[in-house]
């Protein structure tokens, strides 16, 4: 391998951090992702032509009947919002954990330094290196798409993909920018906001937003 070729499996943070490129297995971030579910699509009854006989169909934000259905399907958003957060999440810091390696060495140093401000340092081994991976060694957004994309391109991800995760990232940090309510909560979105979980409908997603294969 030639130095160059090497030299794509590191990257440098914003805050001078060096990191390693190991990559993943894909079936391992679909597991990931799934351990999270995703709330049933409420739906209604109807009466068919056929005396006796009803017939199940899905809700759609266009084709909301009354309050009571609107009320079920408000519901439905805000807890479809909050599984894809969690599962963002979950993916997101499987990707640094496992798909990177860092640093540490400046672990006690943060620690006091996180002490001395009042800021919580979790006693959980995974959750500490969490904290201080996106405290002390990512230094921007620029570095969350860098290294997920690195991770990404480790495991065979096609080049038109990693650029739908960039534009996604991009549309997360210029909702926060611009003051509109954050899904993220400061947190990078590997999926797009409620967009169709299995192969299912779309949920009032923006149409530019694109669906990932992760």
């Amino acid at each position: 391998m030639s130095s160059s070729n090497k030299e794509q499996d590191f990257y440098t943070t914003a805050l001078g951090q060096r990191v390693e490129i190991v990559g993943v297995s894909p079936l391992e971030i679909d597991e990931i992702q799934h351990l999270v579910p995703m709330p049933d699509v409420p739906k209604r009854t109807v009466e068919t032509d056929v005396p006796g006989f009803t017939e199940i169909q899905e809700l759609t934000e266009d084709t909301l009947l009354n309050d009571e259905e609107r009320v079920t399907w408000a519901e439905y958003v805000a807890l479809r919002r909050a599984a894809e957060r969690e599962r963002s999440e979950l993916v997101t810091n499987f990707l640094f954990l496992e798909g990177t390696r860092f640093d540490m060495t400046g672990l006690e140093q943060w620690k006091a330094k996180r002490l001395r401000w009042r800021l919580p340092v979790p006693e959980d081994e995974r959750d500490l290196q969490i904290a201080y991976y996106r405290t002390a060694v990512i230094g921007s957004v620029k570095d969350l798409n860098a290294i997920v994309e690195k991770v990404m391109a480790k495991q065979g991800v096609d080049e038109a993909t990693l650029k739908q995760v960039s534009a996604t990232f991009q549309r997360a940090l210029r909702r926060d920018a611009a003051g509109a309510v954050a899904d993220t909560e400061g947190k990078v979105e590997l999926q797009p906001a409620l967009s169709g979980d299995e192969g299912g409908k779309s949920v009032g997603r923006d149409p530019a937003e694109p669906v990932l294969p992760v």
